[in-house]
């Protein structure tokens, strides 16, 4: 049910730790580099794996989440369940954050 038509990936721009509070990426290779090369140590700490905010994935110790890209559609359907457990628990952060 997702119309994806209109996104274009686009590279990470080093001014974007600026204006962002939270940095989500899909996994540790991502999240090594735009810590990497993160200005400040505070821009650094914005930078956390979607699936942190997954309870569940939490437990299991399965914070990446699966390239579907070579697979098939499960795979992709699966990478989706995965992305929208994760956004549940990114949504109640950003609350808890703006009630703080």
């Amino acid at each position: 049910g997702y119309d994806g038509s209109a996104h274009r990936a686009r590279q990470w721009q080093h001014a974007w730790y600026a204006d962002r509070d939270l940095v989500l990426v899909a996994d540790r290779g991502h999240e090594r580099e735009l810590r990497r090369h993160a200005p400040t140590e505070q821009d650094r700490d914005k930078v956390r794996l979607m699936r942190e905010f997954d309870d569940d994935a939490v437990a299991a110790g399965t914070l990446e989440v699966d390239d579907p890209y070579y697979g098939d559609a499960a795979g992709f359907d699966r990478c989706r369940d995965e992305v929208e457990a994760a956004m549940r628990g990114v949504v109640e952060h950003v609350r808890e954050q703006l009630d703080a």
